[in-house]
Formats: C-alpha cells, structure tokens, sequence
C-alpha cells in the first residue's frame, strides 16, 4: 500500500507543479497583450488578413493609419495626433474612388467635408467646425445641379385678445422634417447643440409667448432649424424676428 501512497503523493506534486507552470505562462500571455506599441506601425489582422495599420510614437497612436477591406484594398486613410483623430481623412469605395474627404481637428470634423458616388460625381460639400454643424450645406443631384435648399417659414398668430398668447408657427417650405430652436449661432455660422428643441408636431415647431394685461414685450429673436438629408448631412437655416407685441384687453 505504501507505494501507491507514494505515487498518489508525486502525482499530487506534479499536477500541482503543472498548474502552477501553467499559471505563469498565462500572466506572461496576458502581460504580453497588455504590452503597448511605442514606436512603429502596428499591424492588425482579422481571419488572418491585413485589417489595419496604425503608426505610434511614445506609445500613443501618432501619425497615419489605413484599413483594408477584405481583398486588401485600402478602406480608409487618415491621420492620428495624441491618440485622436488629427488631420486629412479619406473613405474609399471598394473600387478604388473616394466615398468622403474632409479634415479632422482633435477628434472632431473640422472644414468641409465632400461626399462622392461611386461613379466619382460630387454629392454634398458639408462645412464643418470643431465637430458642429455649420450652413452653407451643398448637395448636388447626378446631373451636378444643385438640389434646392428648403426656406425656413415662419407665421405669427396673434391670440392676446383670446388667451394672452403669441404664438410662432415654424416649418420648412418643402414639408420635410426637422428640428427646430431659439437660438443663435457662433461667429463661424456653427451650430452649437446646447439649446433645447422647440415643441414639434406634424412636422411644425411652436414658440408661445404668454402676456398678461398690461404686458408689453419686445425683442429681435433668431429661429433655427436643423434639418438632416438622406445623405446625413445637415442644413442650418436661420431666420430673423423682429416681436413687438402688447396686451392691452
């Protein structure tokens, strides 16, 4: 019996021996995947294909990347500063023509970017600042003539005598769908998107002034609609008010 005690005991051993081996190889695995690229170009590959390539200095992702569709041919081409997107941007059509081309600027699109059909023909020019919006929107139809651009359309309804209201009626002159503000834009015709949208309905924003008897209100507002396209591009349409408005009754 004493020696199958004593095998028992040294395969224990062993096993436990094992695992502990098998341990340390998995850490120094897994110390290996955390292991960062500081200088060079990184290589991705996906089912044993190119998928991407990224330049790093300093561990950080510095200078330009490209992704590969599946046959090798270049997806995208673009430009890393500090980790972040920084610098001209290109998507390519699997034949080889550009899909969308503009700048980015700290992670954000900045400039105008211009959208491609595959045949290589301009579709839209959209302008961009730090990330947001900006009018000037140009889409183009196959023939390259310009596709119209929607008006902003604004009706006043006067109900002081009624309710006390004073209400603004805003649509596009096309009947499409948007959203709509108060608000004004930056001194580089962006958008910012911290102001609340106006209540919508049917494709209508509202603004309701409310002026009790004896109230008299008078102010230069600007109205703004956001209108995104099929192309997901956006319009920014503004439009001045001038409300001169009392409750006498």
């Amino acid at each position: 019996m004493k020696p199958v005690y004593l095998l028992s005991f040294i395969l224990l051993f062993a096993s436990c021996d094992y695992i502990k081996s098998s341990e340390e190889t998995t850490t120094e695995k897994s110390k290996k995947k955390k292991e960062k690229v500081s200088d060079g170009v990184k290589k991705n590959y996906h089912k044993g294909k190119l998928a991407s390539t990224v330049t790093y200095k300093d561990g950080l992702k510095n200078g330009s990347a490209t992704n590969y569709y599946p046959d090798g041919k270049v997806n995208m081409e673009f430009n890393y500063k500090n980790g972040v997107k920084d610098g001209p941007y290109k998507w390519f059509f699997e034949n080889g023509k550009v899909y969308i081309e503009g700048q980015y600027k700290e992670n954000e699109k900045h400039g105008i970017f211009k959208t491609y059909r595959d045949n290589g023909s301009l579709l839209a020019e959209m302008p961009w600042h730090e990330g947001m919006a900006c009018t000037g929107l140009k889409e183009y139809f196959e023939s390259g003539n310009r596709k119209p651009v929607p008006k902003l359309v604004v009706k006043h309804k006067n109900t002081v005598r009624l309710n006390g209201q004073y209400k603004l009626e805003i649509s596009l002159s096309d009947k499409s769908a948007g959203k709509f503000y108060e608000g004004y834009l930056n001194d580089n015709n962006s958008f910012p998107d911290y102001f609340s949208d106006l209540n919508t309905s049917k494709s209508k924003g509202e603004l309701v002034y409310f002026l009790n008897r004896g109230d008299f209100m008078m102010k230069k507002i600007t109205i703004i609609a956001k209108i995104k396209t099929r192309e997901k591009n956006f319009y920014i349409l503004t439009k001045k008010i001038n409300l001169s408005v009392e409750n006498r009754f």
